[in-house]
């Protein structure tokens, strides 16, 4: 969710931003890059100013980037807000369900 808000370069730096303790859940520190989140939650920067310049710096980067509908970007503070869940449309990775269902029969 942090590489799709353009919080990150990559999926990798992504991860790391999250386990270095930079993003907020509610308010709430959060340093597991799988942590589950709902609709409505706000995801947030840490407060401080290092924190802070090192997104907008990756948002300015990439001015043309859109975010999914399913997030709602708000650039000047940084944060985010989770406003549906994500759609089969909206998993940009090729995957094949038929696959999964299989191996997990097993």
């Amino acid at each position: 969710m942090i590489y799709k808000l353009n919080f990150a370069s990559s999926r990798k730096a992504a991860k790391q931003l999250i386990s270095h303790g930079h993003i907020y859940v509610k308010g709430r520190k959060v340093n597991i890059s799988d942590y589950i989140t709902k609709i409505g939650d706000k995801i947030t920067v840490k407060g401080s100013e290092r924190s802070i310049r090192k997104i907008k710096q990756q948002l300015e980067n990439n001015v043309n980037f859109t975010t999914q509908g399913w997030l709602q970007l708000d650039r000047e503070k940084p944060e985010a807000t989770i406003v549906a869940l994500p759609s089969r449309e909206d998993v940009q990775i090729p995957v094949e369900e038929q696959l999964i269902v299989e191996f997990c029969s097993r």
